[in-house]
This record gives structure tokens, sequence and C-alpha cells, in this order.
């Protein structure tokens, strides 16, 4: 009896990951070009306010990115 038991429980389990699969496959989760970007630039923004930040707090980091943005000119 507790190997039909384990045996219907196996089987369970597997339909259940099939219907996951189905449902959260790669097809499914995927996400349109547009969005990445969206998310991308969201990414970009909030670094760049980091580094706005700092610089107001450091002088010398200012001084040294403005002159490492010069060099690659």
């Amino acid at each position: 009896m507790l190997a039909a038991e384990r045996v219907e429980n196996e089987r369970l389990r597997k339909i259940i990951r099939e219907l996951q699969r189905h449902r959260f496959g790669r097809r499914a989760e995927s996400l349109p070009e547009d969005q990445l970007q969206l998310g991308l630039e969201e990414a970009e923004q909030a670094e760049a306010a980091d580094q706005a930040a700092a610089e107001e707090q450091s002088p010398v980091e200012r001084f040294a990115r403005r002159a490492k943005r010069r060099a690659n000119r």
C-alpha cells in the first residue's frame, strides 16, 4: 500500500512539473525587446544618479573623471 501511494505521488508530481513547465516555460517568460530596454534604462539612470552623488561628495573624484573623459576623446 505504501509503495502504491509513492507511485501515485510521483505520478502526480510529474504532472505538476509538466503543467508548470507549460505555464512558466521559456516562451511564457520571454520579454519583448522594448520591455528589456526599459529595465536596462532604469538601471543605467540609477547608476548615473549614484555616480553624480559621489562626484558631488568628492571634488577629487570629479576632476579625475573629467580628465578621464577628456583622455578618451
